[in-house]
């Protein structure tokens, strides 16, 4: 076995109950869309209803502030993760 890192510094999917703060569907793993950090004020998206959350202190998921959607929504990260969740939704979203 290699050594062993904390898996919310790491960038990758990490085991993680939580709930999400719009639809309320429970999750299972969790992963920050900038890859590079994930903790308390990392920001995911529901896989569920395709909405933006945020790792809040405690590591459960809270609603973005107004200042954090207007970060969200100007990141062209966040958009090219929104279009590839709709994108595999299309289906669902379609009735």
């Amino acid at each position: 076995m290699g050594r062993r890192t904390d898996p919310f510094t790491i960038g990758a999917s990490v085991p993680l109950r939580t709930v999400c703060p719009c639809c309320l569907s429970e999750n299972d793993y969790a992963a920050a869309a900038d890859s590079a950090h994930f903790g308390p004020g990392a920001v995911t998206l529901c896989f569920r209803c395709g909405q933006w959350a945020v790792v809040a202190d405690d590591r459960q998921l809270r609603r973005p502030t107004p200042d954090e959607v207007l970060a969200i929504v100007a990141d062209v990260t966040a958009l090219r993760i929104v279009e590839a969740w709709a994108a595999s939704n299309v289906d669902r979203l379609a009735g």
